[in-house]
């Protein structure tokens, strides 16, 4: 056997060889074909993938492809911009800035970006960058866009602004446009809480000084703090910007409280408090509103307020409202007798009047100015009577004994060819709301 061995040793040696690459070739043709089979069953998945796609409309093809990238786009523009009126109070100031500078607000938004990535490293805060970023526009279409900044914000703001750099009366605010601007970015504008008390008085005095030259009564003057009764003290830095958010709530409401022609109102304050409630992106501040006014005149002011959104970028929630007759407590009197001629403040029926017992006679000033105001509206002594004049006639008026009827809020006089409130949109209504304005909060950055 050795013998044999040793005469066919090549062979023996070329015999194993040979037995170890075949068992090497069949090992690679059973991965081969096992690769074959999984590759042949994801072509045919790929094939009826492509199949049941190319059966839908519409088809992945490129062009489609193409659409749909761009719809994508319009997607994001759409919801930007649905974010936006949100509680978004420098918005139509925005647009007005970006008009003298020739740029649409995306292409806008783009180049600030890139600028603010390439030399953000460059300056110590956001407000340096954005200065160096404005000043790549010309400086006379610079001082153009920040012109109509600050006007368009004067049409709404209760405190009016003046920029830095303009000579406007010493009793506006004077601001720098540049922190308004970054705010409306997204960047949470700075302002010490000494600075927040200062400006809460200003809106308080001039909220006080338009609800006067509006005819607007409200027992708000009597209050040292009436639209921040919860601060006792100096807020803290972290409420400030809460506060100025409220602050731009009541430009924008007590503006449309007026316009609407409501005579009055008697409560306005915070339901969740300053700092609000915070439901994903949005920031909602809850109120509580008591006003009074005709029925046409909340009416007005209620379709305002649900076309907020459209026209100012405002979103306003009305939650309640409830309505109450509103003469009887203005005239301090509980319904009466139909027979009788009720009259305001003291004068109980004809019988008084005529045995002369009218010199204890107290009158409520707030049913004085509803009659005022009413006849105002009639066309009476516009340019003639002063306030104080008319006051005098409506007491007159009263004491005369025209009948005023209290039981459903409608005053009559007689022998004259003024009628106040002879239908019943004319009635003056109390009116007790709830309301939520929102505001999305989903894009705000901290300054550094």
């Amino acid at each position: 056997m050795k013998e044999i061995l040793r005469k066919n040793i090549v062979l023996i040696i070329a015999l194993t060889v040979a037995l170890l690459i075949s068992c090497t070739l069949l090992i690679l043709v059973f991965f081969t074909i096992s690769h074959g089979k999984v590759a042949d069953k994801r072509v045919n998945d790929l094939k009826a993938e492509i199949q049941g796609l190319s059966s839908k409309k519409p088809a992945p093809i490129d062009e489609n492809l193409k659409n749909i990238k761009a719809d994508i786009e319009q997607v994001r523009k759409k919801t930007y911009d649905l974010q936006k009126v949100f509680g978004n109070p420098y918005r139509k100031a925005f647009i007005q800035f970006l008009i003298p500078l020739q740029v649409e607000e995306q292409a806008f938004l783009s180049e600030w970006k890139k600028f603010q990535q390439k030399n953000d490293k460059k300056s110590s805060n956001i407000t340096e960058t954005f200065e160096l970023f404005i000043k790549t526009f010309p400086e006379d279409k610079i001082n153009l866009a920040i012109e109509s900044f600050v006007k368009t914000l004067n049409d709404y703001f209760l405190v009016k602004v003046k920029s830095s750099s303009d000579s406007g009366p010493d009793d506006f605010l004077t601001i720098n446009v540049l922190d308004y601007l970054l705010e409306y970015l997204g960047y949470s504008r700075k302002i010490t809480p000494e600075d927040c008390v200062d400006y809460v008085a200003k809106v308080q005095k001039a909220l006080l000084a338009f609800l006067e030259t509006n005819h607007l009564n409200s027992s708000f003057g009597q209050k040292k703090s009436f639209l921040f009764s919860e601060l006792d003290r100096v807020p803290s830095q972290e409420l400030t910007p809460y506060i100025m958010k409220h602050c731009r709530l009541f430009d924008d409401f007590f503006s449309r409280l007026a316009l609407s022609k409501v005579i009055s109102i008697d409560l306005f304050q915070k339901k969740n408090g300053i700092e609000g409630e915070k439901f994903d992106n949005y920031l909602i501040l809850k109120y509580e509103v008591h006003f009074s006014g005709s029925l046409p005149a909340i009416r007005d002011f209620l379709n305002s307020l649900q076309k907020a959104a459209l026209d100012d970028y405002r979103v306003y929630v009305i939650k309640t409202l409830t309505f109450n007759k509103s003469y009887s407590e203005l005239s301090n009197q509980q319904p009466v007798d139909k027979n009788k001629t009720p009259a305001p403040s003291g004068i109980k029926n004809k019988e008084d009047i005529a045995s002369g017992k009218t010199k204890e006679i107290q009158f409520d000033e707030r049913f004085i100015n509803v009659f005022i105001k009413n006849l105002r509206a009639k066309g009476v002594n516009q340019e003639e009577k002063s306030d104080s004049d008319l006051s005098t006639l409506a007491k007159q008026i009263l004491i005369k004994g025209h009948e005023i009827d209290l039981n459903n809020g409608n005053i009559i006089m007689n022998d004259t060819d003024i009628v106040l409130g002879a239908t019943s949109d004319s009635s003056i209504v109390k009116c007790l709301m709830e309301f939520d304005y929102i505001i999305f909060v989903g894009d705000e950055i901290k300054s550094k």
